[in-house]
């Protein structure tokens, strides 16, 4: 608890807090191309093949059926988040 305390009394702590944001909104916004792109049914086979790299065979299965439907929104099925760590 007292290491978070100090920490927030760091100089730089707003503008990484800012980049932490940025990198997760990004990362939404890849996702969202990548929903987009199964939804549409471009490249199937190329989608399916790049997840299942990515997060292995059952977990893609899951992700490309979590964005083909259309009764939840992505943002509420997923939480992206980003920890940065510093040695000083």
């Amino acid at each position: 608890m007292l290491s978070m305390l100090q920490q927030a009394n760091r100089r730089f702590t707003h503008p990484f807090n800012n980049m932490r944001n940025f990198a997760a909104r990004l990362a939404m916004q890849c996702l969202y191309r990548i929903q987009e792109a199964v939804k549409g049914g471009e490249n199937k086979a190329a989608m399916t093949k790049m997840l299942q790299k990515i997060m292995g065979e059952e977990k893609a299965d899951r992700i490309i059926a979590l964005m083909r439907r259309s009764d939840i929104e992505l943002t509420d099925a997923l939480d992206v988040q980003l920890t940065a760590a510093s040695v000083s």
